[in-house]
């Protein structure tokens, strides 16, 4: 049986306020899981902040690999838009 070989990913949090370093960071198999990982947190944020009064929020997790450097950067930017209108033109 192959052995699966785990690289370690870190997944800083940028927002408009503040940066959220990841000092422990994650083991998984390849830069795609690490991708799929920082949408996860993305999404968990993202459910968070909706919550709150912000209107516009821009989010990005830059994940590094073991040696700290970055290897790709996962970003959202959502705009709530309220309205009485169905359709906001």
């Amino acid at each position: 049986m192959p052995i699966c070989r785990m690289a370690k990913f870190f997944f800083n949090v940028l927002n408009d306020v503040s940066t959220t370093t990841d000092k422990e960071g994650r083991d998984l198999p390849n830069l795609q899981a690490a991708s799929q990982h920082a949408r996860k947190v993305i999404g968990e944020i993202m459910a968070e902040e909706l919550q709150g009064q912000n209107n516009t929020i821009h989010l990005s997790v830059l994940i590094e690999d073991a040696d700290h450097e970055r290897v790709a950067n996962i970003k959202c930017v959502t705009t709530i838009v309220e309205s009485t209108s169905p359709f906001v033109a």
